[in-house]
C-alpha cells in the first residue's frame, strides 16, 4: 500500500534533506586532552532545531548516505560471528537520533552479510535501502532491506531509491558466494518509472560516489 495523493494542485512544500554519510561509526571521537567530540549528537541538535522551527509547508527528513560501520571502537560490539554480537552501535545510535532512512554503503558488508542482517534486525528502526545488492544467502530483500521506500509528511510523498557502490563491497565471500552488486544505473532504470507514479518527489539515495573512471582507485 502507498499513500494516495494528498496535495491540492499547486500546493507548495519545502523539502529539506539533512544527511550525513561515511560517518563510519564515529558517533563520538574520544581524545585524552581535547575532550570528546559528540559528532552525532551535534548533528541531532541541528536537525531537531530545524524541525522545531519548520513552517507549516516545510518537511524535514534526516537520512544516512551509507557507510555507518567500520572505523571506530564501537565496531567491536557488532562482533565477527553471530555468537559475538552485542549491538549494532551505528544503527542503534541512528535510531535514537531519529534517522528516517538509510542506504547500505560498501562498508556495511565488511563483517559479512550475516552480521549486517543481525545489526539491522536488532537496531535499525528505519528502512534500510539498496536496489542493486542481490543474491545473499543471509540478507533477504523485503525482509532485511528494500529497494525503495516512500516516506510521507504533511501530504508530500517522497520516494527514495537506494544504491550501493560496486567498489570495495565484499562479494564472493566463502560463506556468501552468491551475493552480487548489480549496475546502479540498471537498478534506477528499473525502479524509477514505477516509483515516480506514486510519489511527488523521488530522491536517489546513492552511495556510489561520482562513478568509475575518475581516479585510478575507481572512486
Amino acid at each position: 500500500p502507498v499513500p494516495a495523493p494528498a496535495l491540492a494542485e499547486g500546493e507548495p512544500r519545502v523539502l529539506r534533506l539533512m544527511h550525513f554519510n561515511d560517518l563510519h561509526n564515529h558517533i563520538t571521537d574520544m581524545h585524552a586532552t581535547r575532550g570528546d567530540t559528540h559528532r552525532l549528537s551535534q548533528m541531532v541538535q541541528k536537525v531537531n532545531a530545524l524541525r522545531a522551527a519548520a513552517a507549516e509547508d516545510e518537511v524535514v527528513f534526516f537520512i544516512s548516505g551509507g557507510d555507518d560501520h567500520t572505523g571506530s571502537v564501537f565496531d567491536e560490539l557488532l562482533g565477527w560471528a553471530p555468537d559475538e554480537f552485542v549491538a549494532d552501535a551505528g544503527y542503534r545510535a541512528a535510531s535514537a537520533a531519529g534517522v528516517d532512512i538509510a542506504v547500505l554503503g560498501n562498508h556495511e558488508f565488511d563483517r559479512g552479510a550475516e552480521m549486517l542482517r543481525m545489526g539491522i534486525e536488532a537496531d535499525a528502526a528505519f528502512p534500510v535501502l539498496t536496489a542493486n545488492v542481490h543474491g545473499s544467502q543471509h540478507l533477504a530483500r523485503d525482509r532485511d532491506y528494500v529497494a525503495a521506500a516512500v516516506l510521507e509528511a504533511k501530504g508530500l510523498r517522497v520516494g527514495f531509491i537506494g544504491l550501493t557502490t560496486q567498489i570495495d563491497t565484499r562479494i564472493g565471500q566463502p560463506d556468501d558466494p552468491g551475493m552480487q552488486v548489480a549496475s546502479p544505473v540498471a537498478a534506477v532504470s528499473n525502479i524509477m518509472p514505477a516509483l515516480s507514479e506514486i510519489c511527488d518527489v523521488v530522491v536517489i539515495l546513492s552511495h556510489c560516489g561520482y562513478g568509475s573512471g575518475q581516479h585510478r582507485s575507481g572512486k
